[in-house]
């Protein structure tokens, strides 16, 4: 992080670009339907509402830009009323024997919620494969520590997993989980995305009023579940939660995490 300010609280004004008397900038809202849709027509000077619900989605801002007057501005409803998650439902639970359930999953996920009620994980690489794959930058560091992943519980065949213990096996593609509740009639979510909120060298965005929760960033990378790369970027009255690596990774000149619980 360079040069970035922390401030305890701040307050913002957006400034309305105005011809001929006539306002350019814009009040939007979104759903997790057409949230996507919107935040790509985003303009400087826009402000876009984020409706209550769950959004199983990443707000990606790319490098969209604001201007020092006319600053791109997203509101949510409030911490826990506005939550982007980066975690999916999983359906399609079969009993194998007494409580150990099954179910098809094409990638790899760190993360297994059975009604909200985080499992532990069994096995599991982390950065491209590692230790699975051996990764020589990887393969000895802190090896007097145990290793970068020292609390690893490994496992070679679904017999040996414990009751609220999960397991991804890579060669079948499929989740094993043992528990005492029934999976065929529970809401279980399994992190699947990368991010929850991304702006790749943005300027004069401001973000606040949302949770943004159980992204799955160690599977394939190194960083957080939200991620502000620019310059004038800013994040606050959020909670950041329940992810598998870190919570907020902030790059640049001039930006703000303000109030923000991590």
């Amino acid at each position: 992080v360079t040069s970035t300010t922390f401030l305890r609280k701040v307050a913002f004004i957006c400034i309305l670009a105005t011809i001929g008397g006539v306002s350019n900038a814009r009040d939007l809202s979104a759903t997790p339907e057409n949230v996507a849709k919107q935040i790509a027509a985003l303009q400087a000077g826009d402000v876009l509402y984020l409706s209550s619900g769950i959004y199983r989605a990443t707000l990606d801002f790319g490098a969209k830009k604001g201007t020092a007057e006319h600053p791109i501005v997203v509101r949510g409803a409030g911490q826990n009323k506005t939550t982007i998650t980066g975690a999916d439902v999983l359906t399609g639970w079969r009993q194998v024997e007494a409580d150990l359930y099954a179910a098809s999953l094409s990638s790899e996920s760190s993360s297994l919620w059975v009604n909200d009620k985080l499992y532990t994980q069994w096995g599991g690489t982390v950065f491209g494969g590692f230790p699975l794959t051996s990764v020589p930058a990887l393969d000895t560091l802190h090896r007097s520590s145990g290793g970068i992943w020292p609390g690893r519980r490994s496992i070679s065949n679904v017999a040996e997993l414990p009751i609220n213990g999960f397991w991804w096996n890579p060669v079948q593609r499929v989740m094993y989980v043992r528990s005492k509740t029934d999976l065929r009639n529970a809401k279980v979510e399994v992190s699947a995305r990368l991010r929850t909120l991304f702006i790749q060298n943005g300027a004069y965005i401001k973000v606040s009023d949302a949770t943004f929760e159980r992204a799955n960033t160690s599977i394939s990378t190194r960083g957080g579940s939200v991620v502000l790369i620019g310059k004038y970027l800013s994040l606050s009255d959020s909670l950041v939660q329940e992810n598998d690596l870190g919570g907020v990774q902030v790059v640049g000149d001039f930006n703000e995490v303000v109030d923000v619980t991590a």
